[in-house]
């Protein structure tokens, strides 16, 4: 007959394991779009049925960052109580689950560091998998049927062009520390873990994400700085540049596509929008126009979590901003997002989630978390799941140290 004692220490080690392999295939299933949701489902039945629920929540009321994290998810609950339209505001709750969900989780069982790198590995293969999905696809409809789909939206067939950009710059993040910084376990050869950041970049220029490009160029800005200013090697610096120079040459020769969509981004910031205009910029910044004066009109508390889309569409209309109103636009960025549904109180929380972890992990020198902050701040695309993964990993270098 099997001990009690080590019946629990199996059950324990299987539902630990269990949590960390589900943490991979959420992380591999990203770039895809699909069965994510499924995997998300199975990690919080796997929490569930765990139990050990007093250690778990002496966990999290432990720390900081989690009642932060969830924190921005129960302060939209509350802006239900003042919102006129309750099933889109319900809807929206139920969209933002992942912000109550993944801290919970990750505070209560956080990923080791060596786990963490797994994680960010299968998260890397996913996106070298989706990336030779879209090249396939685009080859074998130029080929079979006679089709261009090679850049921008006809070439992103599994997700949105800025989430999987944003991705790929992640992960190109990752890789280049994982290259340089010998403290970090080498999942990749240095050969592999190159490829695979110039594969990634020539990835991104097919997307033609704006903020994607845009993003990419900052990384490799900051790559040769880095090496100028910290290293001194200018040699590698100079080197650098010249193939930044290049590569931008290669772009506007061969994918007229990308630099066609940065010169209507440019174009847009130095006209004046007309309010019937299509190209995404303009209608952007005449969205953002709106959001200011639906923050201007309820600065305190906001519309309430449901409302946003409905205030925004009477601006939408005031103004005449036909592409907006007929497409039924949201803000199209997080900070705008949540000022107009939570008012001040709600963006002070959204900016606490941001700046709080850069500051406390910037001590810590745990860049790859920093610079992820960064780019979703820029991007602003809020992923919960690596936020929650990132700041509340089980660290074992400040393990007894509160935060």
């Amino acid at each position: 007959m099997i001990p009690k004692n080590l019946l629990n220490l199996t059950r324990i080690e299987f539902h630990r394991k269990s949590h960390y392999f589900i943490a991979i295939l959420i992380a591999f299933t990203l770039p895809f779009g699909k069965f994510t949701p499924l995997f998300i489902g199975l990690l919080l039945i796997n929490w569930i049925v765990e139990a050990d629920f007093k250690t778990k929540f002496n966990n999290f009321i432990k720390n900081k960052l989690a009642i932060l994290f969830v924190s921005l998810y129960l302060i939209h609950v509350l802006g239900l109580i003042y919102t006129n339209n309750m099933a889109s505001g319900l809807f929206d709750i139920q969209v933002k689950l992942s912000l109550l969900i993944f801290p919970l989780i990750f505070a209560s069982r956080p990923l080791t560091k060596a786990e963490l790198s797994n994680v960010f590995c299968a998260f890397t293969i996913g996106l070298v998998y989706a990336s030779i999905y879209m090249i396939s696809r685009a080859v074998s409809l130029y080929f079979i049927e006679y089709e261009v789909a090679f850049f921008y939206k006809e070439f992103s067939a599994l997700i949105h062009t800025s989430y999987i950009s944003m991705y790929m710059n992640l992960a190109i993040v990752w890789l280049l520390i994982t290259l340089f910084n010998k403290e970090h376990e080498q999942l990749f050869s240095k050969i592999s873990s190159s490829f695979l950041i110039l594969f990634f970049s020539f990835i991104i220029v097919l997307l033609a994400s704006k903020s994607g490009i845009l993003t990419l160029v900052l990384i490799y800005i900051g790559i040769l700085l880095y090496f100028i200013l910290y290293k001194k090697n200018y040699l590698v610096g100079v080197i650098g540049i010249l193939l930044i120079a290049f590569s931008l040459v290669l772009v506007s020769r061969f994918a007229p596509v990308v630099t066609n969509r940065i010169d209507s981004f440019l174009g847009a910031i130095h006209t004046e929008s007309n309010t019937e205009t299509t190209e995404s910029t303009s209608v952007r910044m005449l969205i953002w126009e709106s959001s200011n004066q639906v923050i201007k009109n309820n600065f305190l508390l906001g519309v309430g979590t449901g409302d946003a889309k409905d205030v925004l569409n009477d601006e939408y209309s005031k103004k005449n901003i036909s592409n907006a109103l007929n497409h039924n636009l949201n803000a199209h960025n997080e900070f705008y997002q949540i000022f107009i549904c939570l008012g001040v109180v709600g963006f002070i929380i959204l900016v606490l989630n941001l700046f709080y972890p850069i500051i406390y992990y910037s001590k810590t020198a745990d860049y790859l978390y920093v610079i992820f902050l960064l780019i979703i701040t820029f991007n602003f695309l809020s992923e919960a799941f690596f936020n929650s993964i990132f700041g509340l990993k089980h660290n074992e270098n400040i393990e007894n140290k509160k935060i």
